[in-house]
Order: structure tokens, then sequence, then C-alpha cells
């Protein structure tokens, strides 16, 4: 265990900088869209550690999904889309050390504001040929979410989180489960 004094070598227990990474696992429609295997993002993160429980963190990442294929038939008529989603997340997040400043575990929330972006084609092949359509969209959207986290040293912690928002014209909402690592600089 580590006291709330001695968190790292050099680094101040009060206030540090950090970066993480890790899997996306898309939930409800957003699998539809972009497949069910898990995706990725990259951020970075300021932490600032208040009365030795309470940490507020500031956060920027960018979620990366691969392109998701969606294709149908109905008789004569067939349907491909093919979607490229991208979100860059910028938020905050408030996690408290449950059982007190030495302890490990962390749980919290966070407020996001998230930048969905949207490359997409649509190919429609009818008897008398194939249109093809394809365009590109992005929109501002709120999301808010739930966190935990492990804190394996006073440089590696492991976290998971679930983020819910909306995207689209329609206001899709969308749930993604993250887990992934932090690691303080």
């Amino acid at each position: 265990m580590h006291s709330s004094e001695n968190l790292g070598e050099g680094i101040d227990p009060r206030h540090s900088y950090g970066i993480r990474a890790g899997f996306l696992l898309p939930q409800n429609d957003l699998k539809l869209t972009t497949g069910s295997l898990p995706q990725i993002t990259i951020g970075a993160h300021s932490e600032f550690l208040i009365h030795g429980i309470h940490q507020v963190r500031p956060a920027a990442e960018w979620w990366y999904f691969r392109q998701g294929h969606q294709s149908s038939v109905d008789g004569a008529r067939s349907q491909q889309i093919d979607t490229s989603l991208r979100g860059l997340v910028f938020g905050g997040e408030y996690l408290y050390r449950i059982g007190g400043p030495d302890k490990r575990f962390s749980a919290g929330g966070g407020l996001y504001l998230i930048r969905w972006s949207v490359d997409s084609t649509d190919a429609i092949t009818l008897p008398g040929g194939t249109a093809k359509f394809s365009g590109a969209s992005s929109w501002f959207r709120l999301g808010d979410g739930l966190s935990t986290t492990y804190r394996f040293s006073h440089r590696l912690e492991l976290e998971g989180r679930w983020v819910h928002s909306h995207y689209g014209f329609e206001r899709i909402p969308v749930n993604v489960a993250i887990i992934g690592a932090g690691w303080r600089l």
C-alpha cells in the first residue's frame, strides 16, 4: 500500500498528468454500426487530488471504431452500408478513493462533450443498376458515465468506464464500455 504522501517517486500526489489507452466495447445500436469487436481509444488526462480521497480528472480522448458493414437483400434489391465512426472526447471525471487515501479503488462519474464523426457509403442494387451515395457528418453531443479504477502502483492504474451519449441527426442513443489503463508521467 502507498500513503498519500508517497504515491510516486517524483510525482506530486496532489497533481499529475498521464496518458491512457484502452478498448472500446460498443453496445446496443453501436454494435450494428461498427461491429461488436473491441475498438481503440487513446487519450491524456490531468489529475487533481483533494484531501487525499477526491480526484478531479480533466481528460481528452480519441475513440476509433473500425468500419462497420451492414447488408440486406430483399427480393431483387440489395443494400450495402459501410460506416466509419470516430469520437473526439473532452470531459471531466470525479473519482472518490474508497476507504481513504491509502486505498487502491476509486469510483465516480464523468461528464463529456463528444464530437462524433461519421463517414458512410450506401450502395443500393436494383435490377436496373447500382446507386451509390456517400457522405460525412459530425455532431457535438453530451455524454455521461460511470467509472471505477484500481491503482496497481503510483504510475499504473486500470480503469473501467461506461459512457452514454447520442449521435446522428436522429440522436441515436449509444453506450460504450471502456476497459483501459492509465500511466502517470
